[in-house]
């Protein structure tokens, strides 16, 4: 009330009309009513900017995860890429390495095999070559071994036939001297002669063996053969020397060791 006095005093010491109680309810009612809304206002402002400052701020905040969620993602993504291609690349390397590798050692496998092979085959025409050559020599050897002693036969021959006149001679001598002498048969010198074994008939005859000619060359032919071990060839020609003297212990021996080593 002192208050209001006073300001109605000022008024009126102004030379304006003074105010009613009324009139100062009223107008401190317009002034509390303004100044209400002014305050509501001003709160009301200050939350809405706080409001768009935190939905700004929220906004931001989120675009700004977002960014770097896509960027992580981004990144994650491309870093994948990158050691998916890194990880074929080197398994296509390593592929190619290992058919590479492969190849070569097939190849390498292939040329040991053509390179024994080949060794193999000429170590088998040496062999060959050298077998050949061991008997060409020695069938050349027993082939001038029975000429040698095919010629010698026939010169042989060729002296018994020029010596065999005399012999008949003197065997007729002979036996003219046992038959006048003794009145016995006559005992030529032939009768001495041995007798062939399993002679059967007229067959059964006396046979002269002959110890030089074609007798020795068979059987040193079929010595040849027997220690080259090749024994069907020696027993052969160990049977084509008995022929020559059937009754030779040393060929029918050979004969029955060719038997032996035959059966095997």
């Amino acid at each position: 009330m002192k208050k209001r006095k006073l300001k109605e005093n000022a008024t009126f010491a102004q030379g304006k009309p003074a105010e009613t109680p009324t009139t100062v309810a009223v107008k401190d009612s317009v002034v509390t009513a303004e100044a209400s809304a002014k305050l509501e206002a001003e709160i009301k402002a200050k939350a809405e900017a706080e409001r768009s400052a935190g939905e700004k701020a929220a906004k931001e905040k989120a675009e700004a995860e977002a960014k770097l969620k896509s960027d992580a993602d981004a990144k994650a993504k491309a870093d994948a890429e990158a050691a998916k291609l890194a990880a074929e690349k080197a398994a296509k390397e390593k592929a190619e390495t290992d058919a590479k590798a492969k190849a070569e050692a097939e190849a390498a496998k292939i040329a040991a095999a053509k390179a024994a092979k080949a060794d193999a085959e000429a170590e088998k025409l040496k062999a060959e070559k050298n077998t050949a050559d061991a008997k060409a020599k020695a069938d050349a050897e027993i082939a001038a071994k029975a000429t040698a002693t095919k010629t010698n036969a026939e010169t042989n021959a060729t002296k018994s036939r020029s010596v065999t006149p005399v012999a008949t001679t003197t065997t007729s001598t002979i036996n003219n001297t046992q038959a006048t002498n003794s009145g016995s048969s006559s005992a030529t010198v032939s009768d001495e002669l041995p007798v062939a074994e399993n002679a059967k008939g007229k067959a059964k005859r006396k046979i002269k063996p002959q110890i030089g000619g074609e007798f020795d060359a068979y059987k040193e032919e079929a010595d040849t053969y027997f220690n080259e071990k090749k024994y069907k060839e020696a027993k052969d020609s160990y049977k084509m020397a008995l022929k020559y003297s059937p009754n030779d212990h040393y060929t029918i021996n050979r004969i029955k060791q060719c038997n032996a080593h035959l059966k095997k």
